[in-house]
């Protein structure tokens, strides 16, 4: 089981598949498209969903018990409506608004050098 596998990069998933047909195994990759690319050639979990017969997507989330937030995340995931996912993040302390540059300078070094 491949988790993650939106990062997998197209020659790691090529030794990887290569290995398990060899063995006989079978390689399951779980992961979600609209997260974090790899930083190589990519696209693996897309073309892996072309290539088989079925596959399962989750709508549901699980991980965050505030239902606002996990409806924030949805959002941001979706990219539908930018202005309220950022307010919605705003609200949460996700985002915050400096009045000037040197003030946002300021609170990121002081941030960056917090215990």
């Amino acid at each position: 089981m491949v988790d993650e596998a939106g990062m997998l990069d197209q020659d790691t998933a090529l030794a990887l598949l290569t290995i398990a047909d060899e063995a006989g195994a079978t390689v399951a990759l779980v992961g979600d498209r609209s997260q974090l690319p790899t930083v190589g050639r990519g696209g693996v979990l897309d073309m892996a969903a072309n290539a088989v017969p079925q596959t399962f997507d989750l709508a549901s989330v699980h991980r965050f018990a505030d239902p606002e937030y996990a409806q924030v995340t949805l959002d941001l995931r979706s990219g539908r409506d930018p202005d309220t996912v950022f307010d919605g993040l705003r609200a949460f302390g996700l985002v915050r608004l400096h009045a000037t540059e040197d003030a946002m300078l300021e609170a990121v070094a002081r941030t960056a050098c917090a215990p």
